[in-house]
């Protein structure tokens, strides 16, 4: 993801795939800066095939995205 990215354009730039966005998230460094990773929560899995499809390898301000599935454990302690 290019460093200068926020959450809110990588939603607008997903939403092209059609499928309901859930949650993106960005990951930053110690310092605060954009580790130029995060993680988009699509409502269905065939949205998230479909993002898949449509922007791996997508050129994106001079960034190449490596869009992957990956799988999430939730885990609650209460």
């Amino acid at each position: 993801i290019p460093y200068s990215k926020t959450w809110q354009d990588i939603k607008d730039l997903f939403k092209a795939a059609g499928g309901n966005i859930i949650r993106v998230n960005l990951f930053e460094g110690m310092n605060g800066r954009s580790k130029g990773q995060g993680t988009i929560l699509f409502e269905t899995v065939q949205d998230a095939k479909n993002a898949i499809a449509k922007f791996n390898q997508y050129e994106w301000g001079g960034r190449k995205l490596e869009v992957r599935e990956v799988n999430i454990t939730f885990s609650f302690f209460f």
